[in-house]
């Protein structure tokens, strides 16, 4: 790839309509506040890597894509540790098949639904403190479960 005098030819047209990537976006209501941002602990991207809060950085392991109702960290999919609607599930890094744990849907007041579960996404106890992790819970108007995608 290179740099070249923008034309209107088609190797220079380039389609992001459905992947988007933030770098702290995909973070909580309650927990932007506190500079902490969604991380792939350890930057292993490895299938089972538990998702925690961790102060913000540049690392990959915190750049967030959403594509068709599938949240990444690099290629793997955040996904539900439970197809029953068990609060206190953790959410993984899993590769990514199209399963029904890896849809996370906006709702209202900026909350994300995994269907199959019919939890939504949060942040373990409200803790915004760094380690934190990122679990499922049912779905409240808490802070906890207040997200931003890019």
């Amino acid at each position: 790839m290179g740099l070249a005098r923008c034309r209107s030819v088609d190797y220079q047209k380039w389609d992001a309509s459905e992947l988007v990537a933030s770098r702290g976006e995909m973070s909580s209501g309650l927990a932007a506040v506190h500079q902490v941002c969604i991380t792939d602990v350890g930057a292993v991207s490895q299938p089972g890597t538990p998702l925690k809060l961790y102060r913000c950085t540049t690392a990959p392991s915190q750049i967030v894509t959403h594509r068709i109702s599938q949240l990444r960290i690099v290629n793997q999919c955040f996904t539900a540790g439970t197809t029953k609607k068990l609060a206190s599930s953790t959410v993984q890094l899993m590769p990514c098949r199209g399963a029904r744990t890896q849809v996370f849907t906006p709702i209202t007041n900026g909350r994300l639904k995994n269907p199959q579960s019919g939890l939504c996404l949060a942040v373990r106890s409200g803790n915004t403190k760094p380690g934190s992790r990122i679990w499922l819970a049912t779905c409240a108007a808490s802070a906890a479960q207040r997200w931003r995608l890019p």
